[in-house]
């Protein structure tokens, strides 16, 4: 990120539409329950420079297929969920 400011660059993402979301696997362990959602998008991911030219991606829309690992101390008196991990499925 610090690199992009300096080159004057903003990166960015626009999700048009989600096909899918669904719980990919639930796990209890100990007093952590954990649970991975899948979620099927179509996206817009692209960096511009000062001028606003494409650096890199581009305006085209890509399905993409994307894993997010939630956590949760089960006995906490907080309800939040913690994003954990994030990857490509």
């Amino acid at each position: 990120m610090t690199e992009r400011e300096k080159a004057g660059e903003q990166q960015r993402t626009e999700i048009r539409a989600v096909h899918e979301m669904a719980i990919e696997s639930a796990e209890l362990r100990g007093n952590t329950a954990e649970v991975v959602v899948r979620f099927v998008t179509d996206q817009v991911n692209m960096t511009t420079g000062p001028g606003g030219e494409v650096v890199t991606g581009s305006d085209a829309i890509t399905e993409l297929v994307d894993l997010w690992t939630f956590q949760r101390e089960v006995g906490s008196a907080d309800p939040s969920w913690k994003l954990t991990a994030t990857s490509h499925a």
